[in-house]
């Protein structure tokens, strides 16, 4: 296979010595301690582990790490065994034990946006929603995606109302599926504002615009702006009952005794209820004020409403429980009661009670995380990997060649990508969605380096690069749009290790596109590399304009200036071997062998398509395009061939990270893939 081969822009009359020379040359004065570097000395394990030996013939799954993301539990009262887990990014778990074991639905899922609705009639009828509505009438054996019309129709909010499902638009629309959920009809719409932005930090939590309950004929539903307005024909015609812009809108709840729902404070929050028989002038009471931020919410059907929290889980009617277990970061995410177990969902999986908080045992066996987005191999020591989930899980270590994983103690939500200076082996960067993370001990720990003081307000990161000449120098490069207060693209740099950080984006256009891709030479001191992604409204960043192309820093990215030498708008990731610096793009897999001066396109993508990720190994290559598939060249990109084996694609607008690498030697290649989760191959 030979695609797009040979194809040059700007011709290159010099030899690559001279151009590497004239770049430098005429660069500004670099710092002076910036030397080409030499790897240090590493404490590796004096005996490492036995490096796989994979199949050359298929892809193969590695060990899943364990962990849940468990955001939402579902149960109904038709089946009280019965209960069902939803993960933020890792799709949905189901017990008939209340909790104690638990087997995966069979449905591969990303950002579970809303509830489940479980029909309180007939257990049989499951739906829920990841902006498209899935059901099932079987317990989740048979799960369907529902087809709505127009296809662009964003569901967010379900419940049953017997055996009748009623769903809710982002933008207001009620749509009802008689019999379990078929046939879906619009019947309606809720007017209402337009929600707020929501910040980062509700990234790959519930972000529901809508949040449905049900008392016998009577719906409810409130948005996410705390508006509740209800229904008492089905959802034909609504009306507005009560508004609370601080109401945490995935905690409303209804029964025949009350409306629950919590407000939520600065550093702590309030639980309110009223009667839903009662004329609209009554308002809320508070019934408690508790620390900590709400997370969740259960409504028992003996009418016990339970909250779930980062310091715990408080019950009406037995005030704080007792938890016992913590999990490191960010607390607990939900709670349910089925039987005589009481749930807590954290990001590590399930832990259940079954005496009412007194003593509590983990059932995380079966919950794996399974959105592994990226994955980083360690320079030194070839057994270390790093890998990077969507979800609130954040980053696993492999110290087996990636055939094992544990969790690391660090919570980082979206772990958009990892980075080691071989000058500074032991010490490992990783940047988030909003955060920015140093681990001075090969990931054992890890402290939070956010940018503070030159200004960042709720920035988005997706860039990371590490100078391999000055390994205390890190730039950090951010998101122009979505949800977050900062809505100009920028590079952030330290040269401090983080203790202080800065603008670094003298000679950056203003954008809202995404400076994604940070490389620094491995060949020219100072040199740099930066590759826009294109960018867009909201979480999935899959905005129409492809990027605005790449750019070159000589000084270690104080200034930059702009690249016309590549036909190439986006770039999702660079990779270097021998000199030689390959980049993924909209245009194919590019090499440059002058830092960006010159470029050949090496394999062309499929029509319409973009290649997502290019690693090396030497004069091995692997690439990755999400409509054709993963190619190997054993030869720099002379030749190619497709080795996609058995791995299929049906990504999400926010799937645009696949995670690929070679091993240092070359001999094994790694690819993720959300739902799938690490998959090994040996090159021969």
């Amino acid at each position: 296979m030979d695609r797009g081969r040979g194809r040059r822009y700007h011709d290159r009359h010099m030899h690559v010595l001279s151009s590497i020379f004239a770049l430098v040359s005429c660069a500004p004065p670099l710092p002076d301690d910036v030397t080409p570097w030499e790897p240090a000395p590493l404490s590796c394990p004096t005996e490492l582990p036995d490096a796989p030996a994979p199949d050359s013939a298929e892809w193969a799954s590695s060990s899943p790490p364990l962990g849940g993301d468990v955001i939402i539990f579902g149960t109904s009262a038709a089946d009280p065994d019965l209960v069902y887990a939803g993960s933020g990014q890792n799709g949905i778990f189901r017990s008939h034990d209340q909790g104690f074991t638990w087997d995966a639905v069979n449905v591969s899922v990303g950002h579970l946006y809303g509830q489940f609705a479980i029909s309180q009639a007939d257990a049989n009828c499951l739906a829920f929603t990841s902006g498209q509505p899935y059901v099932s009438d079987d317990q989740g054996e048979h799960l369907r995606p529902m087809s709505l019309a127009p296809e662009d129709a964003s569901i967010q909010g379900l419940v049953y109302v017997g055996r009748n499902l009623l769903m809710l638009g982002g933008n207001g629309e009620v749509w009802s599926a008689p019999d379990c959920g078929t046939t879906p009809i619009r019947i309606g719409t809720i007017q209402f504002g337009a929600p707020p932005p929501s910040s980062a930090h509700a990234h790959g939590q519930i972000s529901s615009t809508w949040w449905m309950a049900a008392r016998g004929e009577a719906v409810y539903a409130m948005s996410q702006i705390g508006v509740i307005f209800g229904s008492v024909d089905e959802g034909v015609t609504w009306i507005t009952h009560h508004q609370d812009p601080a109401w945490v809108n995935v905690t409303f709840r209804v029964d025949d005794n009350y409306q629950w729902v919590v407000r939520q404070g600065t550093s702590t929050f309030e639980v309110q209820r009223r009667n839903p028989r009662s004329d609209l002038s009554v308002g809320f009471e508070t019934v408690a004020t508790l620390d900590g931020a709400a997370t969740g919410a259960y409504l028992t059907a003996e009418g016990e409403y339970l909250v779930s929290s980062t310091l715990g889980i408080w019950s009406s009617e037995g005030g704080e429980l007792e938890v016992g277990i913590e999990d490191e970061g960010l607390g607990i995410y939900s709670v349910a009661r089925v039987g005589n177990s009481l749930l807590a969902g954290y990001r590590a999986g399930v832990s259940v009670s079954p005496d009412d908080g007194a003593s509590w045992g983990w059932t995380s066996e079966e919950f794996y995380d399974l959105d592994i987005v990226n994955l980083h191999v360690h320079p030194v020591c070839p057994n270390v990997l790093f890998a990077g989930t969507q979800c609130r899980t954040g980053t696993f270590r492999s110290d087996d060649y990636g055939q094992t994983w544990s969790r690391i103690t660090a919570a980082m939500h979206y772990t958009m990508g990892v980075d080691i200076s071989p000058a500074a082996p032991e010490q490992v960067w990783a940047v988030t969605d909003d955060e920015v993370y140093v681990s001075k001990d090969m990931g054992l720990t890890w402290e939070n380096r956010y940018p503070k003081g030159v200004g960042v307000a709720g920035a988005h990161y997706h860039g990371l690069g590490i100078s391999p000449d000055r390994p205390s120098t890190v730039l950090i490069g951010s998101v122009g749009s979505g949800e977050y207060a900062d809505d100009t693209a920028r590079i952030y740099r330290t040269d401090n290790n983080g203790a202080t950080w800065s603008k670094s984006s003298t000679g950056l256009p203003e954008s809202t596109e995404s400076f994604h891709a940070i490389h620094f030479a491995d060949t020219v001191p100072g040199a740099v590399l930066l590759g826009t992604y294109r960018s867009g409204a909201g979480i999935s960043h899959g905005g129409t304009t492809p990027g605005i192309g790449v750019f070159r820093s000589t000084d270690l990215g104080n200034t930059w200036a702009q690249l016309d030498s590549t036909p190439a708008l986006s770039f999702s990731h660079f990779a270097e071997c021998d000199g030689r610096i390959y980049a993924a793009t909209n245009e194919g897999i590019l090499a440059t062998e002058d830092v960006g001066d010159t470029w050949e396109v090496l394999l062309a993508p499929a029509e319409g398509s973009e290649m997502l990720n290019v690693a090396c190994a030497g004069a091995r290559l692997l690439a990755v395009d999400p409509q054709s598939g993963v190619f190997r060249s054993p030869d720099g990109g002379a030749t190619w061939e497709d080795w996609t084996g058995s791995i299929t694609f049906d990504l999400q607008a926010w799937e645009v990270q696949l995670g690929l690498e070679l091993s240092t030697d070359g001999e094994i290649a790694y690819f993720t893939h959300p739902g799938v989760g690490v998959l090994l191959r040996g090159w021969e």
